[in-house]
């Protein structure tokens, strides 16, 4: 749940906020600023159980916590080293962030230069890129349990190829057609909420394998782990995206990015990779 509502609020965000600027250009920054606010109360509100007060020296303390940070990280490596489902499901949240990010990233640019609108208008492509995440994880919600996760992740990474290859192909190829480039507009939202629907069956199940197949004790080392790849090692694929799309076009880089998940969903159909229907004894 903590995933999520940080990915769809990162995403709601990016739609409102170019529809907000429009009314006042600080506009948006004054709206943060009253939510940071409002969650500050309620953190302030909360009842947050108190914590025992340690003794140790300030200089002392830094180092523990350090050299705990870095075996709490390393206990988490190990745990995705002795499971091949949890390195499969960690590999797809990843995947499934990774693939989001550079969607967020490149969506002005699209919306100028491939649909030919005004880049403020970035809600057409992740308006309905959020719904489409959001009714991704109701259906998944109601029938997870009844498919086989394993066809789930080899046909969402396959449909998403094949989406972001349209969302980059026809809406160029449209441009040669006077006539339906006006439609330009529904053909991006429609593969764009394709694409969320996609990104929630990518992403949902694999972090209910993580959840479901780790203890109390590890989850949150594998969190962790999760959390700071997804900041960190994700952020050079996103650069790299930018780069490119300035240097060889937006919609070319939507399509190499097709192309490779395409590939990793055939890969994972020829390799028989596969995520265990029913998770195991978590791990500890």
């Amino acid at each position: 749940m903590a995933l999520l509502t940080m990915v769809l609020t990162l995403v709601v965000g990016g739609v409102l906020a170019p529809v907000i600027s429009r009314i006042d250009l600080y506009a948006p920054y004054w709206c943060a600023v009253a939510l940071l606010a409002i969650a500050g109360a309620l953190i302030f509100a909360s009842d947050i159980p108190h914590l025992k007060r340690h003794t140790e020296s300030p200089v002392e303390e830094s180092r523990n916590r350090f050299h705990q940070m870095l075996v709490d990280l390393q206990e988490g490596v190990d745990a995705l080293r002795a499971s091949r489902g949890l390195r499969l499901a960690f590999g797809q949240v990843s995947i499934a962030v990774l693939v989001l990010f550079n969607l967020y990233t490149l969506a002005p640019a699209y919306v100028s230069k491939v649909i030919g609108i005004a880049a403020e208008d970035t809600y057409v492509i992740l308006g309905p890129a959020t719904a489409g995440a959001i009714l991704s994880a109701i259906l998944l919600g109601q029938f997870l349990r009844n498919v086989d996760r394993s066809r789930v992740l080899e046909g969402s990474l396959i449909a998403n190829g094949v989406t972001l290859l349209a969302l980059a192909a026809v809406p160029e190829a449209m441009k040669h057609f006077p006539d339906l480039q006006v439609h330009n507009r529904i053909t991006g939202a429609t593969f764009s909420l394709l694409l969320g629907v996609e990104f929630g069956a990518i992403l949902i199940p694999a972090v209910t394998y993580l959840m479901e197949s780790t203890s109390d004790a590890i989850r949150g080392r594998v969190f962790a782990l999760l959390y700071m790849t997804i900041n960190g090692v994700s952020a050079l694929p996103v650069l790299l995206a930018a780069a490119l799309a300035d240097n060889i076009g937006t919609a070319q880089v939507l399509g190499g990015l097709g192309v490779l998940l395409l590939g990793g969903g055939v890969g994972l159909i020829a390799g028989g990779l596969r995520v265990p229907e029913r998770a195991p004894k978590p791990t500890q």
